[in-house]
This record gives C-alpha cells, structure tokens and sequence, in this order.
C-alpha cells in the first residue's frame, strides 16, 4: 500500500500494476446520486460481438490457479471459521447477467425482439457461472447463492423459456460438486412461483414487500409448502434500522414460527443488503434475537 498526494494506492510489483483505492459511496454504487444503469457504448446485435464482450474461458485453468496461490485466503479463512459458518460464493443467473451486455432497456427490448440472440448470451454467460461454480467447490465453498434481478419483469413465457433452462443447469452443477444452492430471486413472484420451485434450488430467498408489492414469510411458506428451505424475509429498510426492541424481536418470532411451518426447512435472514447506515448495533441486535428466538423454537 503506498499513499500520493491524490490518494491511496495498492501495488502488485511482482506483475507491475498498481491501483488507486476508491472510496465506497454510503448511499450506494451510484457516484452521480441519480439511478444508476448501464448505458453499452456499443449494442452487441450478433454472437460474434457477444463473444467479444464476454470473457473467453479457453485459456482458463482452475487447478493452476489454486496451486498458485488464489485460495490462500479462503483457506485461512475456513480453517479459522469453516466449522462456525456456512462459506458462499455468488454467481449470477445468466439472464440477470445479460443486464451487463445490454443495460436494462436494451435487454427488455432484446428478449422481446430476440430470444435467440439472448439465448445465445445466456449459454455464454452460464459457461462463466460453471467455470465459477467448479472454482468455488475447489477453493472450500460450501454453498452457491444464485442472484437473480429484473426477470420479474418479464412473462412467465419468457421467464420459462430464457431463463429456467440455465438456471436449472446451474442448479445441476451445484449439487454435482457436493454443494448446497440458494436462489435469491429480487422483486414480486407472482405469477412465477411454479417457475421458481422448478429451479431445482435447495432454498430460496426473496425480498421484503417493497417496490409496490407485499411480500409476507407467511405468503411464502403457503406457496413453497415445504418442498424448499427458505429464507426470512426481515424488512431492512425500515424496520432493523428503525423499530424498537420489541418490534424487532415480534418480527423475527413471527418469521421463525412461520418458518416451522414450512417443516422445519427456515433459516432467518433478512430480505434484502443491509443499508449502509443501519448502526451495527442493530445488526448485533438482530443476530442475537434470531439467535435466542431459534433457539426457544428448536
């Protein structure tokens, strides 16, 4: 680490580079303070330019990768907590990853126009979540959480047919190497919960109500009826940063017994990130009622 007089930088002298350190935005990943979306210079209208924008797997060795050294951390990291916690690495859905090849109108507009071509993309795309996948199984994971945004915006056709297929493969993958998956799908499932459950996930997540749609663990546990694990639903926006003490611990009770519900198959967790300015004193809270009320509930 060196510090300049314009900032702070990290230097690698063994592949001479460098990199300027910036620091994070509180409110979020939008430095401009307006909604933030991607915006492609270039649109890619035919596989051969999808191909140029996406990362060749050609040359990739994972072995080599962890003989030279890219596990390192993790593996201090389990032999320290490995046998406390559950280890996670993320993939994306390979639809929701088309957002980075065309932004959100541009990807509207292509599943609309042509399922063929993100068809096309989506194959490319599940390619790059294997390759992390099998990486992830090499390094100690023990889980895959599998992110899924913007498709509740789409049909239930389009849904079935653009997405369900890779996610299902990814799925296979997953347990394949002996590892867990959750499938974390952002917005209202309405109208899809039959498409979710055939994902093949061993648990699924969903997010608190919000954006004009509710949500409620007790909606859910009815609609899974105990074919998946699921996870809590805790509202982080406005309830664990601004309830009392006994708002919280009501919400997390009422989550766990909902939970029971479901056979026994809940794990609390919260619907969406935590905000940036949620004190850690109220995470800690929340950790320990989850902790405490589990325990009564056993």
């Amino acid at each position: 680490m060196e510090t300049r007089p314009d900032g702070v930088y990290r230097i690698d002298s063994l592949m001479n580079r460098e990199e300027k350190l910036v620091e994070p935005e509180i409110g979020g990943w939008s430095g401009s303070k307006k909604i933030e979306s991607i915006h492609p210079e270039v649109f890619a209208q035919t596989p051969k330019e999808i191909d140029k924008f996406i990362t060749s797997l050609d040359n990739m060795d994972l072995s080599r990768s962890v003989a030279e050294g890219s596990n390192d951390l993790a593996h201090i990291l389990l032999k320290e907590f490995g046998n406390q916690l559950f280890p996670i690495r993320h993939v994306a859905s390979p639809l929701w990853s088309c957002y980075g090849l065309w932004g959100f109108e541009g990807l509207m507009m292509m599943i609309a126009t042509r399922p063929d071509l993100v068809q096309y993309a989506c194959q490319r795309y599940l390619e790059l979540a294997q390759s992390s996948i099998q990486y992830s199984a090499l390094i100690g994971a023990a889980g895959i959480w599998i992110e899924e945004c913007l498709t509740d915006m789409i049909s239930p056709e389009a849904f079935k047919k653009l997405n369900l297929p890779f996610v299902n493969i990814l799925v296979d993958e997953i347990s394949s190497l002996g590892l867990k998956s959750i499938y974390y799908f952002c917005g209202n499932p309405v109208g899809k919960w039959d498409l979710l459950l055939a994902s093949g996930a061993d648990a699924i997540s969903l997010e608190e109500s919000k954006k004009g749609f509710t949500l409620d663990i007790e909606s859910i546990v009815k609609n899974v009826h105990g074919t998946k694990t699921i996870l809590g639903n805790l509202d982080t926006i406005r309830l664990l940063p601004d309830a009392n003490e006994k708002v919280l611990r009501d919400e997390v009770q009422r989550q766990i017994e909902a939970g029971r519900k479901n056979g026994n198959r809940f794990i609390m967790g919260v619907g969406s990130p935590i905000t940036p300015m949620t004190p850690v004193e109220r995470v800690q809270l929340y950790v320990k009622l989850a902790k405490e009320l589990g325990q009564c509930y056993g």
